[in-house]
C-alpha cells in the first residue's frame, strides 16, 4: 500500500500537530538494560569524591553531595554482578574495593571500574572463596577470605602475596579480618589472632605467630571481633572491649560497659578525635583513647553495619533502611533507590502497562514444599516499584508464598495465587480473601478430610495454611479457573475449581496419576483449559491435561507419538502465541501444537518440534530445559531455560535474534525463572534465581483502560518517537511507540522526501537516523507517517532533529 501525502498536508501538520505527540511515552532506550533489586540491606558506607557509596549484595547506589542526586552502580553500568559481601575505600587513595560471595574484585578508580578474577578463577582453591573483608596498607589491598588471606598490588591490580594454608597442617583457614602494623601482617582467623613478619616467608605458615592467653589477649578464638590499625594504634576488638597496642605490648582491655557485649563484626571508624562503631542497634562513640563516650541513637537505624562522619552529619549504612544521615537528635534523611522489596521474583506477569513480580515460592519443578515467603508481591508501575505485604501495609491480607496473578478486567481485580493461604484479591487498596473458609470447602486445605480449616475445633491446633493455589486463570466468560495443588492423603483429589459469574464452584478431578500436582494453567482461545502437571511427581507420564470449554472432556498430552508427541513429559511452560499456537516448554527443548483446536476431534493433535539451526537438522533447545515463554508484539518467542539464558526467536523459530547470558549480558544469572513484557512499553522483564533485571525491545503492543489489547486501534494519533528532539551526536535507535500492529512507517522531510520506511514489530517501529544511501538523515523536521497493510489506523507525528 502506498501512502500518499501533499506538501499543503505536511504544512498543516508542521503547524496544528501538538508538541506533546512526540513528549510522552518510555524513557528507556532501545537495547538497553536496567536493574530491579532492593539495595536496602546496606553492608558498608565510605566516601568517593563527592559520593558517599553504600554496597548491598545487589550492587551500589551512591548519594552525590555535589548535585543531592541518588544513583545505582550494579552490572547493567558496570559491575561483575550480585552477592557483593563487601566494600572498602582506600583511606588516603580514591580507591573503592568491592568484594563478593565467589571471590571475585571489583575495583572502582578515577571512575573506572576494573574487575579483578585472580581468586575467583583460581583452581588451586577448594571450597568457599568469599571474600569477607578488605584492609589497605599504602599500595596494597589485603582481602580476606574463606579460604586464607591475599595481598593484591592496587597499581599493578595483580596478586602480591597469598596463604591458603594459615591452618592445622597447612589447611585453609577462614580469615575475618587483617591489617598491617609494625612491618607485620596481623590476621584474624577462625582460630584466633595470628601474624607474620612483613620481610618473612609469607606462604609459610610456620612464620605466622599465634596470640591468645598471651599479652593480655583472650585465648578463645571466639570472643575475637575485629582487628585494625588506626591513629598508629593496634586495636583489637573482643566481646571484653578494645585491646590497644600503640608500643610495646598490648594493654587491658577497655570495657566498652553494656554495648559492647553485642558489639558486631565492625572496624572502629576514626573521625575528628573520635572513634564510631557500628553495634548491634546503635553507633556507639569512644574518645582517642578509646573509653566509652556516648551512644548515637536514630530511630532509623535499626541494624547498623558501617558509619562515617562527613559534614558534621553522620552517616550510617543499615541492614533494613539503606543509608541513614543523621543530622541531630530530632533529624535525619534515608536514602534508597526504588526497587523491589525482595531480590527474588518466582513468577512475573503483565497487565495494562504494569508489571507484577510474585515473591513466593514453592520447590522448583515439583512444587512438593513451599519456602514459607512472607514478602508478598511488588507492582511495576510507572517506572517506579510499590512492595505490597502486611508489614508494610496493614490492609493487606496475612499473605506467604505468592506465586501467580492474574487480572480480570470485567471486574478490575487483581487475583494472586498464594502456595498456602488461598488467593488474594486486590482492588486499588481494598483486598479479600478466597479460601476454605470463604468457599466453604470449594478451594481445599489438603490437610483436612473436609478440605476446611474449623477454629474452635480440634482443626486449630494444625497449621491452618494449606491451601495451595499455583496458578489462576480466566476464561472467555469471565469465570475464575483455579488450580488447587493438593497433595495430601484425601479423595477425591479434585485439583481444577471453577467459580462461575454467578458466584457458584465447581470442581473437576484431572485424570491422571499425578492428578493431585498441578502446577500451571492457561486458558485459550479456544476456552480450552491446559493444565501443565508438575514434572517427575506421582509417577505419571502426563505432562499436559487438556479440558474443554465447560470441563466435561480431559485428554492427556506426554511423550508418546499417539498421546501428544512432547519430547518429554516434563513440562515447565505453556504459552499461546498470536496466531492461536500452543508453545510449550519441556525438560528437552521447545514443542508446538499447531492446530490446538483438534484437541477434542478425532485424531487428536500431535506437538512438533521446531528444527534451529536448520542446518543441523536438530530439534531447537533440545538439551535445554525451557522454563518460560512468552510473545512480543512481533509474535516472536522469548524462550528461557535453566542452564542457557535467555533466547528471542523469531515467529517460526527459523532465526535466533539474540541469545542472553550472564558473560555476554546484564543478564544476573543464566537460570531463568520467568518472564513478562511491558506490552504497551516493549520492556521485558527477566526473572532468574540471583535476581531480576528488564531489557528494552523493539516491540510493543497497544492496549487500553482495561488492559485489553487494541492491535488496531491508533488511539487518536497518540503515538510517542523517542528520544524526540533527537540530540546533536546521538547515534542510536529512534522508536515509534503506539502504532497499530505491524504498520508500514514512513519517515518523511517536510519538503516530501522520503528518506525510510520500514515496517512496525508489534506496534513500534524503529529508524537509525539514516537515509537510504547510508548517511546520517540532516537537521530538521520530519513528518512520521504510518498506516496498516489494510489503510487503517492511519497515525502521523512529527520528529524533530537537531543541528
Amino acid at each position: 500500500m502506498k501512502i500518499r501525502i501533499s506538501l499543503l498536508t505536511l504544512f498543516i501538520l508542521f503547524h496544528f500537530i501538538g508538541p506533546s505527540l512526540g513528549q510522552s511515552g518510555r524513557g528507556l532506550p532501545l537495547g538497553s538494560w536496567r536493574q530491579h533489586t532492593p539495595y536496602s540491606n546496606t553492608l558498608g558506607v565510605c566516601k568517593l569524591g563527592s559520593r558517599i557509596y553504600c554496597g548491598s549484595p545487589s550492587g551500589l547506589f551512591y548519594f552525590d553531595t555535589d548535585d543531592g542526586s541518588l544513583s545505582t552502580v550494579n552490572k547493567v553500568n558496570g559491575l561483575y554482578g550480585v552477592g557483593i559481601s563487601c566494600i572498602q575505600k582506600h583511606p588516603n587513595q580514591d580507591i573503592l574495593l568491592v568484594g563478593y560471595e565467589d571471590g571475585t574484585l571489583n575495583m572502582i578508580r578515577e571512575n573506572q571500574v576494573y574487575s579483578l578474577r585472580d581468586i575467583s578463577t583460581s583452581t588451586m582453591i577448594i571450597g568457599s572463596k568469599r571474600i569477607n573483608r578488605i584492609k589497605f596498607y599504602k599500595n596494597e589491598a589485603l582481602v580476606c577470605t574463606d579460604f586464607g588471606l591475599v595481598i593484591f598490588n592496587l597499581d599493578k591490580r595483580e596478586v602480591k602475596e597469598s596463604n591458603i594454608n594459615l591452618g592445622t597442617s597447612g589447611s585453609n583457614l577462614k580469615v575475618l579480618d587483617a591489617t598491617r602494623f609494625e612491618n607485620y601482617y596481623y590476621a584474624l582467623t577462625a582460630n584466633g589472632v595470628k601474624a607474620v613478619f612483613a620481610n618473612e616467608d609469607f606462604k609459610n605458615p610456620l612464620k605466622w605467630k599465634s596470640f591468645g592467653g598471651n599479652e593480655f589477649l583472650p585465648l578463645d578464638p571466639n570472643v575475637y571481633r575485629t582487628i585494625d590499625s588506626i591513629d598508629s594504634k593496634l586495636i583489637i576488638g573482643t566481646t571484653a572491649g578494645f585491646h590497644v597496642k600503640s608500643e610495646g605490648s598490648f594493654i587491658f582491655p577497655l570495657p566498652a560497659e553494656r554495648v559492647f557485649q553485642t558489639f558486631t563484626k565492625q572496624t572502629p571508624r576514626f573521625f575528628n578525635g573520635e572513634y564510631f562503631v557500628a553495634a548491634d542497634a546503635d553507633v556507639l562513640v569512644f574518645d582517642e583513647d578509646l573509653h566509652f563516650k556516648r551512644v548515637e541513637k536514630n530511630d532509623k537505624v535499626t541494624r547498623p553495619t558501617d558509619c562515617l562522619v562527613w559534614n558534621n552529619h553522620l552517616w550510617v549504612s543499615d541492614l533494613a533502611s539503606g543509608l541513614v544521615e543523621r543530622i541531630d537528635d530530632s533529624n535525619s534523611n534515608v536514602f534508597l533507590p526504588n526497587a523491589p522489596g525482595d531480590p527474588y521474583s518466582f513468577s512475573l506477569y503483565s497487565f495494562k502497562d504494569k508489571i507484577v513480580s510474585n515473591f513466593g515460592s514453592y520447590t522448583f519443578g515439583t512444587g512438593l514444599n513451599r519456602n514459607n515467603n512472607r514478602n508478598g508481591f511488588a507492582i511495576f508501575d510507572n517506572n517506579q516499584w510499590t512492595t505490597f505485604n502486611k508489614n508494610v501495609d496493614a490492609r493487606v491480607p496475612d499473605m506467604s508464598d505468592v506465586v501467580s496473578s492474574k487480572y480480570n478486567p470485567i471486574d478490575q481485580k487483581l487475583y494472586l495465587g498464594s502456595y498456602g493461604f488461598g488467593i488474594i484479591t486486590k482492588q486499588q487498596d481494598s483486598y479479600s480473601v478466597i479460601d476454605d473458609r470463604t468457599t466453604n470447602g470449594a478451594l481445599c486445605n489438603l490437610i483436612f478430610p473436609d478440605c476446611i480449616f474449623n477454629r474452635n475445633t480440634t482443626d486449630s491446633a494444625l497449621d491452618s495454611f494449606y491451601v495451595r493455589v499455583p496458578d489462576l486463570d480466566f476464561d472467555l466468560y469471565g469465570n475464575l479457573w483455579v488450580l488447587n495443588n493438593l497433595t495430601g492423603p484425601f479423595p477425591p483429589d479434585e485439583s481444577l475449581v471453577m467459580r462461575d459469574g454467578n458466584g457458584q464452584w465447581k470442581k473437576f478431578r484431572i485424570n491422571a496419576d499425578n492428578r493431585k500436582s498441578p502446577l500451571g494453567l492457561l486458558v485459550d482461545r479456544n476456552n480450552y483449559k491446559w493444565v501443565r502437571m508438575a514434572p517427575g511427581v506421582g509417577g505419571s507420564n502426563s505432562g499436559i491435561v487438556v479440558f474443554n470449554g465447560d470441563g466435561t472432556k480431559q485428554i492427556a498430552l506426554n511423550n508418546q507419538s499417539n498421546q501428544g508427541n512432547l519430547p518429554s513429559s516434563d513440562v515447565y511452560a505453556i504459552k499461546e502465541d498470536k496466531q492461536g499456537y500452543i508453545w510449550v516448554g519441556t525438560q528437552k527443548g521447545l514443542a508446538v501444537y499447531y492446530n490446538p483446536f483438534n484437541a477434542f476431534f478425532a485424531g487428536g493433535i500431535s506437538a512438533s518440534t521446531p528444527i534451529y539451526p536448520p542446518a543441523a537438522g536438530r530439534p531447537v533447545l533440545e538439551n535445554d530445559i525451557v522454563t518460560c515463554i512468552e510473545i512480543d508484539g512481533g509474535n516472536r518467542k522469548w524462550i528461557g531455560t535453566k542452564e542457557n539464558g535467555l533466547w528471542l526467536f523469531n515467529s517460526d523459530i527459523s532465526s535466533v535474534i539474540y541469545h542472553f547470558t550472564k558473560e555476554n549480558s546484564p543478564l544476573l544469572s543464566d537460570f531463568i525463572y520467568s518472564i513478562a513484557i511491558n506490552k504497551p512499553t516493549g520492556e521485558l522483564f527477566i526473572a532468574t534465581d540471583r535476581g531480576l533485571v528488564s531489557f528494552q525491545t523493539d516491540a510493543t503492543e497497544n492496549v487500553d483502560a482495561s488492559g485489553r489489547l487494541t492491535p488496531e486501534d491508533c488511539a487518536n494519533q497518540d503515538i510517542s518517537i523517542f528520544p524526540n528532539p533527537v540530540e546533536r551526536g546521538y547515534d542510536g535507535q529512534i522508536a515509534v511507540k503506539g502504532l497499530a500492529s505491524n504498520s508500514i512507517v514512513k519517515f518523511v522531510t517536510a519538503s516530501g522526501k522520503l528518506v525510510h520506511e520500514t515496517i512496525a514489530i508489534g506496534g513500534m517501529a524503529t529508524w537509525n537516523g539514516k537515509t537510504y544511501d547510508g548517511s546520517k538523515a540532516i537537521p530538521g523536521i520530519y513528518i512520521v507517517l504510518s498506516s496498516t497493510p489494510e489503510g487503517k489506523s492511519n497515525c502521523v507525528s512529527k520528529l524533530a532533529i537537531l543541528d
